[in-house]
């Protein structure tokens, strides 16, 4: 039980986290405003280029949204998770500027 994460381009999937509650925060906000009222428990949001340059500022700065998600989600020790995924964070945002110059279409989801 928890939070799993992944992202990729098109059908393909490149990228995984595990109870990565920051992360999901900044996607949840996301998704949330484009899609409202729907739950984003195994939906794909699809991101574009200012979604990934907000998200590449705040993983530089370590200030991603805080998160209520609770024990599942890995809440007791975010902090931690934003830290030791930190190098893996900037490469996805580096590949997933580098798929949408390439006109593919970059998404993330999320189980929990």
């Amino acid at each position: 039980m928890g939070l799993d994460q992944r992202a990729g381009y098109d059908a393909v999937e490149v990228y995984d986290w595990r109870k990565h509650s920051r992360l999901q925060e900044f996607m949840g906000a996301i998704f949330s405003e484009r899609v409202p009222n729907k739950e984003f428990n195994m939906q794909k949001l699809y991101l574009a280029k200012e979604d990934i340059l907000t998200l590449q500022e705040l993983i530089t700065n370590d200030n991603l949204p805080f998160s209520e998600g609770g024990f599942f989600w890995g809440h007791q020790f975010q902090e931690e998770s934003m830290k030791e995924y930190k190098k893996q964070d900037l490469k996805f945002c580096k590949d997933a500027l580098k798929w949408i110059k390439e006109g593919k279409d970059v998404w993330y989801d999320c189980w929990y």
